[in-house]
């Protein structure tokens, strides 16, 4: 399973981003690898309108199936949720908020 993180920075300890959609970087955490398979620049975190929307999008295109971060906008809260993916809110690092997420979660 691929989890999606908004990420502030590219380090494990790295705080989530307090902003979704646009959050630094897309961290992404694999559970059958057992760790944190890319750290992406988001691409659209300057966009002018939307950009929750085309996160969500991406988020769905690319094969996660629960995102880690603040909670969303209620625009890609709700495609994200129609999508069936899972999202966690947490503030924390990224290495605390997947370890929390996992234990919860089996």
């Amino acid at each position: 399973m691929k989890i999606f993180i908004a990420g502030k920075g590219k380090e494990l300890n790295s705080q989530i981003d307090d902003r979704f959609a646009r959050c630094n970087y897309f961290v992404t955490y694999d559970t059958e690898k057992k760790d944190i398979t890319g750290f992406e620049e988001n691409q659209y975190k300057d966009g002018t309108g939307g950009v929750g929307v085309k996160v969500a999008n991406y988020i769905i295109n690319n094969g996660y199936s629960v995102v880690i971060g603040p909670e969303p906008g209620p625009n890609s809260a709700n495609i994200l949720k129609e999508a069936g993916i899972k999202i966690y809110v947490n503030h924390g690092h990224i290495q605390d908020a997947v370890e929390a997420f996992l234990k919860e979660n089996g």
